[in-house]
């Protein structure tokens, strides 16, 4: 058997696996061994198909709930992704999406730099046009470079504000440099971020008819 029908297989196998058990979310989401359980019940077969791929699950208004197939911004593992996606079944109460989604309140959200909690609407961007595409710089407070944990927080940050998809299909390169060490005139709050990449990328790439 050829490795396409393989996983085939395996991808029909997780669907089935989902449909069998999504039912059953509210009861792992209420539970406090949810995690574990989720990731038992949902995220072994799909790491069959790819290790790389992770799910997410969130709760929705209502009773209803939503899984995020991740490739966890690894390029490599997009396609899987997608064909998985392809095969996705329809299931009343939960909604499936391909890679994680850009969060809409991005003023909620804090990060720990340094011990210290920074909030997203602190950190601002600026946008750099090459002729190979667009590099986004982030300012962020207290960021160090040589600090492993700090270059981590700059692809959280940009996946949070762009998409999964976005952030590395679309971004030419991500820098982070720290705010203090920089004039904030011409640069903007990343809760526009999206937006204005948009803008951007549109501008550059939509052909002239």
């Amino acid at each position: 058997m050829n490795n396409d029908k393989v996983k085939t297989q395996l991808i029909q196998q997780f669907w089935n696996i989902v449909s069998q058990h999504s039912k059953d979310l509210s009861i792992l989401w209420d539970s406090n061994k949810r995690i574990n359980a989720f990731f038992n019940v949902f995220n072994k077969p799909l790491k069959k198909i790819n290790e790389n791929l992770t799910l997410e699950l969130g709760r929705l208004e209502g009773n209803s709930y939503e899984i995020t197939i991740s490739a966890d911004g690894i390029e490599e593992a997009f396609s899987d992704v997608e064909e998985i996606y392809k095969q996705k079944p329809e299931l009343d109460g939960l909604i499936i999406h391909k890679f994680r989604q850009p969060i809409l309140n991005l003023n909620e959200l804090l990060i720990n730099i340094n011990d210290t909690k920074v909030s997203y609407s602190d950190i601002l961007f600026e946008l750099i046009e090459e002729k190979e595409g667009i590099i986004v710089v982030l300012f962020i407070p207290g960021f160090q470079e040589d600090v492993p944990e700090h270059e981590t927080l700059k692809f959280l940050i940009i996946d949070a504000c762009l998409g999964e998809y976005d952030a590395v299909k679309k971004v030419l390169y991500c820098d982070a440099l720290n705010l203090e060490d920089y004039s904030p005139k011409i640069m903007k709050s990343i809760t526009i971020l999206r937006q204005e990449f948009e803008k951007a990328y549109k501008s550059k790439y939509s052909k002239v008819v």
